[in-house]
C-alpha cells in the first residue's frame, strides 16, 4: 500500500523478494573524452553532445552522403559519435595473443578484454583472485563491421578470421583469458543487447549458475554498410544528433564505445570488503509481441515490463525519482516511451514531485549494442553523485506529443540535486528495434548499506550533494574500513606518522614508465581534503587490491608528502623473483630501543599473530609472563 505525504511516498511493506546484487566495478570507453567514469560524468553534467563528422578512416562521407532521404544506399547524416583512441592500439602480449591473431581480431574483442580488466581493477579484484571462479560473462553486441571488411576479400582474409571476428568470441574470449567458469554468451537483441546482458548476468547469479557476473556492451563503426542500412530504414538523424524527447527529433545518431560492469551478491561484496557502487534490486526482460510493424514499439509491453520488474522484487515505485530512458530521439518512439513511463509511474507521483527523465543518447549518441550499459553506468553515477544531469544542450523544446504535466514527468533540462533525502532509486530501460526490452531497478549504495546495518562498507555515494561540487568528488576504490586503531597508540597519530608503501607493477619494464606517467597526470589533477587518509587507502588498494606482475616499482610515502611529488620518487623498475620469502628479525636490544617494533602490533595481522603464537608456546613451557602484556 503506497501513501503520499507531501512530496514523499512511503511503503511500509517493501521487502527483499530478490537477493540484492552489488555493482562493485565498472569501466568504460565512450565517445571523445568520455574515457573514464570521471570524464564521462563531467561530460554529462556539462550537458555536452560530442557528435562529429565521420573521420576519413571510417567512411568517405562525401562519397556516401545525400541529403535526400528517399534515395536508397546513401546516408543523410554526416556524423556520429566516435571513440577518440586509435583502435589499432592493443597490448597483445599482455593477453597472451600473437600479432597474427591480434590483427585478425575484431576491435570489439580487443576493447572488451581491456575494459573488463579495468572493471576488475576498478572493483579491486586481482585477476589471480578471480581466475577459476564461477563467473558468468554476457556481452552485448549488434554490429560486425570488422567481419564485413574481411570477407570483402576472402582470398586475403587472415587464417584466424573466423575466431577473430565471430561475435560469440567477445564473451568467450573474456572467459578464456580470465579463466571464468560460469555461463558465457554474446547477446544480440539490437539496441537492448547490453542491458539484456546485465539482466542475464543478474539472472545467472540469482539462479545459482554464477557467483559473480561480468556484463559488457560494445559497438564499433568501421564500415559504411550498417549506417547505410539503418538510414534506408529511416532510423538515423540527418542532423547527426539524437534529439531525445525534443520536438526536433528526427532519428538517432550512431555512437561507438564499450562499457563493462562487475556484479556480485550484496552479501558477498560486504563479506569481501568490496566497494559498492550501487545496488541492483530487480531486473527483467520481455518482448513486444505482435505490433503493427516489427520496428514499432509497444507501449503496453513497456508498461508491463516496468511494473513486473518492481513487483517481482516487492519494490515501491513511489521511491523512484529518476528514469534513464531509452530515448533515441525518434519522433514515434520517444512519445510512446514517455507515455509508457508516465502510465507506469503516474499513480505514484504528485504534480509537484514529478519523475525526472533523461537519456544518455543526447550526449554520446546511440551506442546500439553498448547503449544499454551506457545508460546503466550513467544511472549508477547519478545515484552516487546525487545530481541528475540534464539531457544535452540539444534539448530545446519537449516534443509536443509528450504531456509532461499530465504524465507527471520532468524531461531534465538543467542539472538538479537529487530532490529528496534518504534512499535514491532509479530505473533504466533499453529497447531493441525487434521488440526485445530490458529494465533494471537500482538503489544508491550508501542508503542501501545504511538500511541493512552495513554503514562501514566502502561506497562512493555523495551523501549531501551540491551542484557546485559535482566535479570534485574523490574516493578511492577498495576496502575503506581499514583503520589504525590499537591499544598502544593514538590512531590519528599512528596514521599520520607511519610511512605508506605504494607499489606499482607491470608485465614489462616499459609498463612501469607508462604507469608513472599516467599516475603523474592523475595526481597532478587530484584535489583531496584528507591526503593522509587518501594515502592510506591508496597503499591498501595498490598492495592488496591490484594484480601483481613481474616488474615492480615502489614509493615510500612519508608523512607530509605532497601527492603531486609521489611519482618523482619512483624506485627503479625491478623484475621480481619467483616465490620470494620475507622475514623480519629483531635484535632484542630493547634496552637501546625501547618498545622496538611495538607499532606493528595491531597494524599487521601476521606480526600480531606471530606474537600470539609465541606467547602460547612460552606458556606451555611454564613461562609466567605474556609477550603482549610486556
Amino acid at each position: 500500500m503506497v501513501t503520499f505525504s507531501g512530496n514523499k511516498a512511503h511503503n511500509a511493506a517493501e521487502g527483499n523478494l530478490l537477493t540484492p546484487l552489488a555493482v562493485v566495478g565498472m569501466s568504460l570507453k565512450f565517445p571523445e573524452d568520455a574515457t573514464s567514469p570521471e570524464a564521462f560524468w563531467k561530460m554529462l553534467v556539462e550537458g555536452r553532445c560530442v557528435s562529429t563528422e565521420f573521420p576519413s578512416n571510417r567512411m568517405n562521407i562525401d562519397a556516401h552522403h545525400d541529403a535526400e532521404r528517399g534515395r536508397l544506399h546513401n546516408v543523410t547524416c554526416r556524423g556520429a559519435h566516435f571513440v577518440k583512441e586509435d583502435l589499432s592500439l592493443f597490448d597483445a602480449p599482455f593477453f597472451g595473443i600473437t600479432d597474427a591473431d591480434a590483427k585478425a581480431m575484431d576491435p570489439q574483442q580487443r576493447l572488451a578484454l581491456e575494459t573488463v580488466y579495468r572493471a576488475l581493477e576498478n572493483a579491486g579484484l586481482p585477476i589471480e583472485q578471480v581466475a577459476g571462479s564461477k563467473t558468468s560473462v554476457f556481452a552485448g553486441s549488434f554490429c560486425s563491421d570488422y567481419h564485413m571488411l574481411q570477407i570483402k576479400d576472402p582470398l586475403n582474409a587472415p587464417k584466424n578470421a573466423t575466431a577473430g571476428t565471430g561475435r560469440n568470441m567477445i564473451a568467450n574470449r573474456i572467459s578464456w583469458f580470465y579463466d571464468f567458469l560460469g555461463p558465457s554468451a554474446t547477446v544480440d537483441t539490437a539496441c537492448s543487447s547490453s542491458l539484456m546482458a546485465v539482466d542475464l548476468a543478474c539472472q545467472s547469479i540469482w539462479g545459482g549458475d554464477a557467483a559473480m557476473g561480468v556484463a559488457i556492451g560494445c559497438n564499433i563503426i568501421l564500415a559504411p554498410e550498417m549506417t547505410i542500412g539503418l538510414d534506408n530504414l529511416g532510423l538515423l538523424s540527418r542532423d547527426s544528433h539524437s534529439y531525445s524527447f525534443d520536438r526536433r527529433a528526427n532519428g538517432y545518431a550512431r555512437g561507438e564505445g564499450v562499457g563493462a560492469v562487475v556484479i556480485k551478491r550484496l552479501d558477498d561484496a560486504i563479506a569481501d570488503g568490496d566497494t559498492v557502487r550501487a545496488v541492483i534490486r530487480s531486473s527483467s526482460s520481455n518482448q513486444d509481441g505482435k505490433t503493427p510493424g516489427i520496428l514499432q514499439p509497444s507501449k503496453d509491453a513497456q508498461v508491463r515490463l516496468i511494473r513486473d520488474t518492481y513487483q517481482k522484487a516487492g519494490l515501491d515505485m513511489g521511491v523512484t525519482r529518476y528514469f534513464e530512458a531509452h530515448g533515441t530521439g525518434t519522433p514515434i518512439g520517444d512519445p510512446i516511451e514517455a507515455r509508457a513511463i508516465g502510465t507506469a509511474f503516474r499513480p505514484y507521483r504528485l504534480e509537484e514531485t514529478p519523475l525526472y527523465v533523461g537519456s544518455v543518447k543526447s550526449n554520446i549518441g546511440h551506442l546500439e549494442g553498448a547503449s544499454g550499459i551506457a545508460g546503466f553506468i550513467k544511472a549508477v553515477l547519478v545515484l552516487e553523485k546525487g545530481v541528475i544531469p540534464p539531457n544535452s544542450s540539444n534539448l530545446q523544446n519537449t516534443n509536443p506529443q509528450i504531456d509532461e504535466d499530465y504524465l507527471r514527468l520532468n524531461i531534465v533540462k538543467t542539472a538538479i540535486v537529487w530532490p529528496t533525502t534518504g534512499l535514491r532509486r532509479a530505473s533504466v530501460s533499453s529497447f531493441g528495434f525487434g521488440g526485445a526490452n530490458s529494465h533494471i531497478v537500482l538503489d544508491d549504495a550508501y542508503n542501501s548499506l545504511r538500511l541493512s546495518g552495513s554503514e562501514s562498507v566502502g561506497h562512493q555515494t555523495v551523501i549531501v550533494p551540491a551542484l557546485g561540487q559535482i566535479n570534485g568528488i574523490r574516493q578511492l576504490n577498495g576496502h575503506h574500513s581499514t583503520n589504525c586503531e590499537d591499544k598502544f597508540n593514538d590512531p590519528k597519530i599512528a596514521c599520520k606518522t607511519i610511512p605508506k608503501l605504494l607499489v606499482w607493477s607491470a608485465t614489462d619494464q616499459a609498463g612501469i614508465k607508462r604507469l608513472a606517467e599516467s599516475w603523474s597526470t592523475y595526481l597532478a589533477s587530484l584535489s583531496v581534503e584528507e591526503p593522509e587518509e587518501y594515502l592510506r587507502d591508496l597503499a591498501h588498494t595498490l598492495c592488496g587490491r591490484r594484480s601483481h606482475w613481474a616488474w615492480r616499482a615502489f614509493v615510500v610515502a612519508k608523512p607530509g608528502v605532497l601527492l603531486q611529488d609521489l611519482t618523482n620518487q619512483f624506485s627503479p623498475a625491478t623484475q621480481s623473483v619467483d616465490s620470494p620469502h620475507l622475514a623480519f628479525v629483531f635484535t632484542g636490544q630493547g634496552a637501546q630501543w625501547h618498545a622496538m617494533g611495538r607499532e606493528l602490533i595491531g597494524h599487521y595481522e601476521v606480526f600480531t599473530r606471530s606474537l600470539t603464537e609465541l606467547s602460547a608456546y612460552l606458556k606451555e613451557l611454564g613461562c609466567s609472563w605474556d609477550i603482549l602484556g610486556e
